[in-house]
């Protein structure tokens, strides 16, 4: 068992401990304030934003984010946080509005959906579409590798 250096909190007596914690303490109110004074500046700024964008009320979400290649991005749109499409939109959705009243295959399936304006940067896209298509309460399988709206 490696033995502890007797450097750092262990060699300070209780009474410096003490007066360390309270010279810190004293140190909270100054930085509360100061917290306070750069989130004003930060509404102010997201505000500014959001006026020169026409994004609306809620403002932009803007904050870094990695892109292709590992590259460090900046994203500035008008998102949640949540990292969710809104209700409506998701892949099943607009699936089913996309192919309705017709009888497609996948590939048809995905070139309708992306036509509809679904985005989606995932390499197994049509891994994704085969198996929503396979949800019988949306669709119903025709024939072999063929669906329809139910």
């Amino acid at each position: 068992m490696a033995k502890r250096s007797s450097t750092g909190l262990n060699s300070l007596s209780l009474q410096d401990l003490k007066t360390e914690i309270n010279r810190r303490q004293r140190k909270l109110p100054a930085l509360a304030r100061a917290r306070q004074k750069l989130l004003t500046k930060l509404a102010a700024l997201d505000a500014q934003i959001a006026s020169l964008s026409g994004l609306g009320s809620k403002g932009p979400s803007i904050g870094a984010y990695k892109g292709k290649g590992g590259k460090r991005k900046l994203a500035i749109g008008n998102r949640t946080g949540s990292g969710r499409r809104p209700a409506g939109t998701g892949l099943v959705d607009v699936l089913h509005k996309a192919i309705a009243g017709k009888t497609v295959g996948i590939e048809e399936a995905i070139k309708l959906t992306k036509e509809a304006g679904y985005v989606s940067e995932s390499p197994n896209f049509k891994v994704m579409v085969n198996a929503a298509l396979l949800k019988k309460s949306h669709f119903k399988r025709v024939a072999r590798g063929q669906y329809t709206t139910v």
